[in-house]
């Protein structure tokens, strides 16, 4: 029954206001733009703290330092949190180009009750 009500209110606002939906749609197609954009800077981010923690472990073969120890582990923890955000972005982006019309709705009820 909810399938049916969803359906019947896309076509609602698709028919009743093709400029509103459109504008939603758009939206979500930004939306998702933008995760793809926050996942390339973290992206890159993994990438300077994984030259940073080769470069750590090269001189803590040289010289052992407890210093040099902490900046191996803060930087592969920050590289792990980087990875993990970055993928669970590039899920979210590719289910909303996968799907825009539900995440158009979701946007339009989100805005209907105000949240």
């Amino acid at each position: 029954m909810n399938q049916d009500l969803l359906s019947q209110l896309l076509q609602f606002v698709k028919e009743a206001s093709p400029v509103i939906w459109s504008v939603y749609v758009r939206q979500v197609y930004l939306t998702a733009t933008a995760e793809l954009t926050w996942m390339a800077a973290l992206v890159t981010i993994c990438l300077v703290l994984d030259r940073i923690c080769r470069k750590a472990k090269k001189y803590l073969k040289e010289h052992y330092d407890e210093d040099w120890t902490v900046v191996v582990w803060v930087s592969t923890a920050g590289l792990v949190v980087c990875a993990l955000i970055a993928f669970g972005l590039v899920i979210s982006a590719l289910m909303k180009f996968g799907n825009p019309d539900y995440y158009a709705i979701k946007f339009m009820l989100a805005s209907v009750a105000g949240t």
